[in-house]
């Protein structure tokens, strides 16, 4: 694996990967997947998305369409990143990992624990996410899913991130992220 020295994150919604791209522009990106997976259709989606305003897009279904490129797309630009990057934050998406597998490309995937569910779903209503994005959020957390996509998927770890805690910890803890110290914390 040459990953260039970037660590790439693949972690479920809700855990603060934006947030920590933008507390470190110099060292960290995150690449939003819908921008990438889907075709918006109306006017005010596409200059939602040129604002960089994400999250009350998911789940509307009836104003985009699958993009045909994806995921060979999103893939393009995480290797496109590599080596610009300490920090690549992307979705988790098993059809994007699983190319990430095939190109040789390792990653950490992060997911919430068991118990952080209803913090989660707090979080993503917080943030605006619409009622059906979080509707699905708390199928798959209500489910088996997430212990399948251990099982699946090849990532350098996995790991399960407290209910209250946040994806800039994990890095503070996992990685001692350069930039970060306790105090900007």
């Amino acid at each position: 694996m040459d990953n260039k020295g970037s660590i790439v994150i693949a972690t479920f919604g809700g855990l603060g990967k934006t947030t920590f791209a933008r507390k470190y522009p110099d060292i960290a990106i995150d690449l939003e997947g819908i921008t990438y997976k889907y075709i918006y259709h109306s006017r005010r989606s596409r200059q939602m998305i040129r604002a960089g305003i994400h999250e009350p897009l998911k789940g509307l279904d009836s104003d985009r369409s699958l993009n045909p490129m994806y995921p060979a797309n999103y893939v393009g630009d995480i290797i496109a990143n590599l080596g610009k990057y300490r920090y690549i934050l992307i979705v988790l998406s098993p059809e994007v990992l699983k190319e990430l597998e095939r190109k040789h490309i390792g990653y950490y995937l992060i997911c919430p624990a068991g118990d952080a569910k209803k913090t989660i779903l707090k979080r993503l209503h917080e943030r605006g996410n619409t009622s059906t994005f979080i509707n699905k959020i708390d199928k798959i957390l209500s489910s088996t899913e997430i212990a399948v996509l251990q099982k699946t998927l090849q990532p350098i770890a996995f790991y399960r991130l407290p209910k209250d805690s946040y994806l800039e910890e994990f890095i503070y803890t996992t990685f001692c992220a350069p930039a970060a110290t306790r105090s900007d914390m």
